[in-house]
């Protein structure tokens, strides 16, 4: 049994762990009843998926990768900005 992934979101690890059935690569849901973090040995709050078979791990490491959405990055300033010269502005003239 190999590890894929550790995550903080329940419903990212079942998901994965259906996509993955859906390809034929038996998988489970660890540390799902222990995410408190108390007497486990686990990461506070964190659950993991593991491919069951190790052969398998390249294949659901591309799954996974194809179903994780990209990476953004930070939200559009919402401060007005000159529109003569891009610099921040009060919004006063």
């Amino acid at each position: 049994m190999k590890n894929l992934l550790q995550t903080h979101r329940l419903a990212w690890a079942r998901g994965v762990k259906i996509a993955l059935d859906a390809e034929g690569i038996p998988a489970v849901v660890l540390d799902e009843y222990d995410r408190g973090g108390l007497g486990g040995l686990g990461v506070a709050g964190m659950v993991r998926v593991a491919v069951v078979n190790d052969h398998d791990l390249a294949k659901a490491q591309a799954i996974v990768a194809r179903l994780t959405p990209p990476r953004t990055g930070p939200p559009p300033s919402t401060v007005p900005s000159c529109a003569a010269c891009s610099a921040a502005c009060s919004g006063s003239s």
